[in-house]
């Protein structure tokens, strides 16, 4: 994963994307500085989850990744990760999809477009990987976080061409 993200920011920085969206980048990486599996594990108990294993793997690599481009959602830091419900309840209103009730926002609390992990309703489901936005008809569903940065890496590589 970290190999991927490394490569996504650094074909966003040469498209030179960011720039226009007025973020600034430091050190050809569009991520921070990860956090401890203590503060994972601190997250979990506040949120009451245990988070999938990707999504663990992402934080012990970056605590938060800036959107690589004006489409695509930037990711939380830990600590400001939370239930959709209680910090865009408008959405949960708005559009009344029963996954909206558990999902937690991982990504773009104050954008256009989200990034949800949506937890298991049973032991036989797993997690569900949303981006959801105004703009998009229904949610757009991941296999898992990989998946989801892989066609972020794709989109960029075609924007590219």
């Amino acid at each position: 994963m970290k190999e991927l993200l490394e490569t996504i920011s650094r074909k966003s920085i040469e498209l030179e994307d960011l720039e226009s969206q007025g973020k600034t980048v430091t050190n050809d990486w569009l991520g921070n500085t990860p956090v401890s599996e203590n503060e994972i594990l601190l997250a979990e108990t506040r949120l009451n989850v245990k988070f999938p294993k990707d999504y663990r793997e992402f934080l012990l690599i970056t605590n938060g990744f800036m959107g690589p481009n004006d489409i695509e959602p930037s990711f939380s830091k830990l600590e400001e990760v939370n239930y959709l419900k209680k910090i865009l309840p408008e959405i949960n209103e708005i559009y009344q999809i029963k996954e909206l009730d558990n999902a937690i926002l991982i990504g773009g609390a104050s954008e256009e477009q989200q990034f949800l992990l949506i937890p298991p309703s049973s032991d036989s489901d797993s997690w569900k990987y949303w981006k959801f936005a105004n703009w998009i008809p229904g949610e757009e569903e991941y296999s898992d976080l990989r998946n989801y940065f892989e066609q972020v890496l794709e989109f960029l590589v075609d924007s590219n061409s």
